[in-house]
């Protein structure tokens, strides 16, 4: 616990700035980094995992508002609900089920869908772009995969952004219209900011 916590508490010497970023598989693909150019969420933002204090405190006050349990949570309890009593009753006559893909691998994917407003006919969009940011960031990816996972970033970005645009035209409740909304004594996050935080 001590050690723990003194590693936590120093970020000068245990900084996050690098946490995912030294094994990316991108710093290896000049074609890949060459299409990340392009992106509309410049410049790249590092949160939440990637901050230390004070940024990370701030980004972490955000997120937190977006999904507070007073609000957010319980407004998605009963749309959770749904999705597993609709996944069970896919197999539940069955008496059996392959439990990882009936279950396990759409029950988050379908949730994490919910929360970022994804249609459920996405939904298989939205893990394959989920399955190439953490290969990018594993780095255990061919050149080939990091060019095709480059563009699928994009994909996401562009996606966010409307979504995020939307809410600013738009207000409505929800976690990516909370993103947007002001916090009193808060500078509001930029786009590239709240784009890396939905990522």
């Amino acid at each position: 616990y001590d050690d723990c916590d003194f590693v936590l508490s120093h970020p000068e010497l245990f900084s996050s700035r690098e946490a995912v970023s030294s094994t990316n598989a991108y710093r290896n693909s000049p074609e890949a980094m060459a299409i990340l150019k392009r992106s509309k969420a410049q410049p790249r933002a590092r949160t939440l995992i990637m901050a230390d204090p004070p940024e990370h405190g701030r980004y972490r006050t955000v997120l937190q508002r977006a999904l507070s349990p007073g609000r957010t949570i319980r407004e998605l309890t009963p749309r959770m609900v749904a999705i597993i009593d609709e996944l069970i009753d896919g197999f539940c006559e069955r008496g059996a089920c392959e439990f990882v893909r009936e279950f396990a691998y759409p029950l988050p994917m379908r949730v994490v869908a919910a929360i970022l407003d994804v249609p459920d006919s996405d939904i298989d969009t939205l893990k394959a772009w989920s399955d190439d940011f953490i290969s990018v960031q594993a780095g255990n990816i061919p050149p080939d995969r990091a060019v095709s996972s480059a563009r699928h970033t994009l994909e996401f970005e562009e996606f966010i952004l409307a979504k995020l645009q939307d809410r600013r035209d738009h207000p409505k409740p929800d976690f990516m219209g909370r993103l947007v909304e002001e916090i009193p004594g808060e500078a509001p996050l930029s786009s590239p900011e709240l784009v890396n935080i939905c990522l």
